[in-house]
């Protein structure tokens, strides 16, 4: 990136930066690898920008804590240009407890990554842990909400996204 990229990137999304030295990339722990990003262990130092603007109870657990840093494998315009779209929805959504939401944005070199809560288990997993369950058991009700808010939480950030 030039550096005339980085200043309005700075600019345009400064409170959700997470300052230099303030975060640790594991490399040699991969969570997730995909067709434009791979997702890397990392550990926080101090409060996310998250906590430091909402400062609740429920984003409390988001200071000096292992994260999620998800890094660009490509970095030209239309990634900037996502990557400010992605900062924007995501500031928009802010804390939902279960939604994996974005901590913050760091410039570790010259790539910026984004950071993310390490989510408990993904949906795969969950679901599969019904598969044994007894019907009375399972928390159908519950279960469902989440779906439901899932998939509108996800239709709201591809709205985000387009616009």
């Amino acid at each position: 990136m030039s550096p005339e990229e980085i200043a309005e990137m700075k600019s345009k999304s400064d409170e959700m930066m997470i300052q230099h030295g303030k975060i640790h990339i594991n490399f040699e722990k991969v969570f997730g690898k995909g067709v434009s990003s791979t997702v890397f262990k990392g550990h926080l130092i101090g409060p996310s920008p998250l906590h430091q603007q909402q400062k609740t109870s429920q984003t409390q657990k988001f200071v000096d804590c292992d994260v999620a840093v998800k890094v660009t494998n490509k970095f030209g315009q239309t990634e900037v240009e996502q990557l400010f779209k992605e900062i924007d929805a995501m500031k928009k959504m802010g804390y939902h407890e279960n939604v994996m939401c974005m901590l913050g944005w760091a410039l570790p070199g010259d790539t910026p990554c984004l950071v993310f809560e390490i989510a408990e288990k993904d949906l795969l997993h969950y679901v599969s842990e019904f598969r044994d369950a007894v019907a009375e058991a399972m928390p159908y009700q519950k279960f469902l909400d989440i779906l439901r808010q899932i998939i509108l939480d996800k239709f709201l950030f591809m709205f985000f996204i387009k616009a």
